[in-house]
C-alpha cells in the first residue's frame, strides 16, 4: 500500500469517527443501564466461546 493510500485511509477513518461520535455519545447517554443479571447474561456466552476456542487450540496442538 502506497503512502498516499495510507494517509487517505487514515483521513477517512478520522472523518468517520468525527461523523459518528456525536450520535454514538447520545445513544450511550440515553440508553438504559444494565443490571447485574444483564451483564452476566452477556458475559456467560462470551466466556463459553473463549473457553471453547482455547479448548480447540489445545486439542490442535496435540
Amino acid at each position: 500500500m502506497e503512502v498516499w493510500e495510507q494517509v487517505l485511509a487514515g483521513a477517512a477513518a478520522i472523518l468517520i469517527l468525527l461523523l459518528f461520535f456525536p450520535g454514538a455519545r447520545k445513544a450511550v447517554k440515553d440508553s438504559p443501564k444494565g443490571t447485574r443479571e444483564d451483564w452476566w447474561g452477556a458475559i456467560k456466552p462470551i466466556a463459553l466461546v473463549i473457553a471453547f476456542v482455547i479448548f480447540l487450540i489445545l486439542i490442535a496442538r496435540g
